[in-house]
């Protein structure tokens, strides 16, 4: 039996298109992570009352992970230094590490922070610019202070004394211009708006 010259073309082109699937169906190399925006995030921890906020600048990023009711002890942590300028930024904190990256959402960042009892992972949303929303900072002689404002006016603060220690609850937050005071112990401090250098 002879095989005709179109019947020979036919099967080599089905035989190629199946060869050329199979390649392609191979698993891609992972996609390295995308550098993070300068800007202000703002977001949950999940699985956990505690809040988190991310100030990036062009070279250096703000990290305040805020402890809720039930997590100020455990959850609540500030972690700062230099940032990638590819990729995820990986953060050296008091007791572990923190690795933050843009996610595969647009103006979104995810994050771990790893070290403590468990690891704390996290998502948090760009606020837009001129937003009240974002991280407010303060210290005095005892400590540092913050309160994370989400964009639907939501606040939460803790206070991290210095050596370390653990942290407490703000719960007396006054509002006022583009500042919030807050009281703790007989102390006031005035904590302004972070913004990314």
């Amino acid at each position: 039996m002879t095989i005709a010259p179109v019947t020979k073309a036919l099967v080599a082109s089905v035989l190629l298109a199946h060869t050329l699937a199979g390649c392609s169906a191979a698993e891609e190399p992972a996609k390295p992570a995308a550098t993070v925006e300068p800007g202000t995030y703002v977001g949950q921890v999940e699985g956990s009352d505690a809040r988190v906020g991310v100030v990036a600048g062009a070279s250096s990023m703000v990290v305040f992970v805020c402890g809720g009711p039930t997590s100020v002890a455990t959850a609540t942590a500030w972690v700062e230094g230099a940032r990638s300028q590819g990729g995820a930024t990986s953060l050296a904190a008091a007791s572990g590490s923190l690795v933050v990256e843009r996610s595969d959402a647009a103006n979104e960042v995810t994050g771990k922070l790893s070290g403590g009892p468990s690891p704390l992972t996290f998502r948090a949303q760009r606020v837009p610019e001129g937003s009240a929303a974002g991280i407010y900072e303060g210290r005095d002689a005892e400590g540092r202070y913050g309160v994370l404002a989400d964009p639907q006016a939501s606040l939460q603060g803790a206070f991290v004394r210095k050596g370390g220690g653990l942290a407490q609850q703000i719960i007396v937050i006054r509002p006022e211009a583009a500042a919030f005071r807050v009281e703790l112990d007989g102390r006031s401090v005035l904590l302004q708006k972070l913004v990314a250098p």
